[in-house]
């Protein structure tokens, strides 16, 4: 409804909008290139994010189904996905000329940040006692926020 009602405004309006731009928005790869809008970069790799999650979690079930645990290469996936992503940031930085759209809005670049939420969704389900102690002392809980 909200791309249908910016280009029925563009269309009378602006006219600025192409229909590849339009089709970028619809398919999710406005964070890679430039779509109608550019705040709805962060739905792009939302939805990329939500359709990698699902296929690496029933991988690691597969892969490992007898364990209790089958997710328990989820803190290690996470951690080359955070370096993976530190360093596609700086080489973006370095290999372009930096600005927002090439340094920070692409999937390669931000999925660290969901990948996190998933990483404490891990340990609150499977170890929650290292959760527990690593979130006890304030400044823990501070530096994590920051």
């Amino acid at each position: 409804m909200f791309l249908l009602g910016t280009a029925v405004v563009s269309g009378i309006f602006l006219q600025n909008a192409t229909m590849i731009q339009y089709l970028r928005e619809i398919f999710f790869v406005q964070n890679y290139w430039h779509g109608v809008w550019d705040h709805t970069w962060s739905l792009a790799v939302e939805e990329h994010f939500y359709i990698l999650l699902p296929i690496l979690l029933l991988l690691l079930i597969r892969v490992f189904p007898s364990q209790q645990d089958p997710f328990f290469l989820l803190p290690q996936i996470f951690l080359v996905a955070a370096i993976s992503c530190i360093v596609f940031r700086g080489i973006s930085a370095w290999w372009r000329t930096p600005n927002f759209h090439t340094t920070v809005v692409a999937t390669h670049d931000r999925i660290d940040s969901l990948f996190f939420g998933v990483l404490l969704a891990y340990f609150h389900h499977f170890h929650y006692e290292v959760l527990h102690n690593l979130l006890r002392p304030t400044l823990n809980r501070i530096i994590i926020m920051v």
